[in-house]
């Protein structure tokens, strides 16, 4: 789940982990989830996903045995879990991505 500034640590925590353990020939994937555990709670920490994002992009092409998805592709606005995604609900890259990271 979403840990805000934490997020790069604890993606960088799991990979470590994962590093210590026999895993020869295979692949580490991990979902990245921008919504919060609370379903009522928004995620608009725009920056932080933008670190988020170039973390795991810079990790990934560290290590081609690393792979991420990235759960939200497109921003949520309204019900369950707001959150913002990759693209907006307009199909847009949101203006905050490129300027972020």
């Amino acid at each position: 789940p979403w840990a805000g500034a934490l997020m790069s640590d604890k993606i960088q925590s799991i990979i470590d982990k994962w590093q210590d353990w026999p895993n020869e020939g295979l692949k580490l994937v991990l979902n990245i989830r921008f919504a919060a555990i609370n379903p009522a709670e928004p995620n608009n920490e725009a920056e932080q996903i933008a670190k988020t994002i170039a973390t795991t992009n810079k990790l990934a092409n560290e290590n081609p045995d690393f792979n991420f998805i990235f759960d939200t592709f497109e921003s949520f606005d309204r019900g369950y879990h707001p959150r913002l995604g990759l693209i907006d609900t307009l199909s847009n890259i949101p203006d905050w991505f490129p300027r972020k990271v």
